[in-house]
C-alpha cells in the first residue's frame, strides 16, 4: 500500500463511511421511486444496480485522488 499506517487507517474508515452512504442514498432513492430491486440479473440480491451503489460517492473520490496523484 501506498499509504503511511495512519493514513491507510484513515481512508480505510473514510471509504467504509463512503459506501455506506452510497448504500443508503441510493436506498432511500429507490424507496421514494417505490422500486424494491433494481433488476433482475442476480435474484435475491436486488439487481445489479444494488451491487454497485456503494460505490456510488466511492467512486469519484477515488477518481479525484488517482487524479491528484
Amino acid at each position: 500500500t501506498p499509504f503511511a499506517p495512519a493514513t491507510g487507517l484513515a481512508v480505510g474508515l473514510g471509504t467504509a463511511a463512503l459506501g455506506l452512504a452510497g448504500d443508503l442514498t441510493a436506498s432511500h432513492f429507490k424507496r421514494r421511486a417505490g422500486v424494491k430491486d433494481a433488476g433482475t440479473l442476480l435474484p435475491g440480491f436486488g439487481g445489479m444496480v444494488d451491487r454497485v451503489d456503494s460505490m456510488l460517492w466511492v467512486a469519484p473520490l477515488a477518481a479525484l485522488w488517482a487524479a491528484a496523484r
